[in-house]
């Protein structure tokens, strides 16, 4: 299973570049979803980064970021950008099964499906559950990556079940996000050898 670790929305550039280089082992991928920058603050968080890690092949940009259309990188739109989509490697984050069909026919990389469940970093918003998430995406070929309060134990659930877990605070809104990718890292390797 992926392991996809998302920024919070409130993070500076040097915050985000100095945790993503500390979650670099343990992620798949290190999304960078900021809203509030602009393109000066993308550009010095790529730098910051590649300065700690050496490279910028596990980053995503979400689209909601200033300066992720004139990137280079894999770019994750929100659903409503479904026709917004660029000629690299993209994916989507979805809510209905009729989203998600579109965005496989589209052609999407990946597709986010969710809230599993209520996530940390949404307040206010309510899971829908894991089987909503398996109707929704049931017979899809696109990889599916789940999002959505995905705690350790929770974690355990999709097991076989989904391509994919993206977490958000669970990972990088911890005081240790090192510490936090490694145990998410650790359960994933435990049930894929059982």
């Amino acid at each position: 299973m992926e392991l996809h670790v998302l920024s919070t929305g409130q993070m500076a550039p040097e915050d985000w570049a100095r945790k993503a280089a500390l979650v670099e082992q343990s992620a798949d991928f290190v999304h960078i979803r900021e809203p509030f920058w602009n393109k000066k603050n993308l550009s010095e968080a790529l730098k910051l980064y590649e300065e700690r890690v050496g490279d910028r092949r596990k980053i995503i940009v979400n689209a909601k970021t200033a300066g992720a259309a004139e990137s280079d990188l894999p770019v994750h739109l929100p659903e409503t950008f479904l026709n917004q989509a660029p000629e690299r490697s993209w994916g989507i984050s979805v809510h209905s099964r009729e989203a998600a069909l579109e965005a496989e026919r589209a052609g999407a990389s990946w597709i986010m499906a969710g809230p599993v469940f209520d996530p940390g970093s949404k307040s206010g918003v309510q899971g829908t559950g894991i089987e909503n998430i398996l109707k929704m995406t049931e017979g899809m070929h696109t990889p599916v990556i789940a999002v959505g309060g995905l705690t350790p134990d929770r974690l355990r659930e999709l097991a076989g079940l989904v391509h994919g877990a993206a977490v958000v605070s669970g990972i990088m809104g911890q005081d240790d996000p090192a510490a936090a990718a490694e145990f998410y890292r650790k359960i994933i390797r435990c049930w894929e050898s059982s």
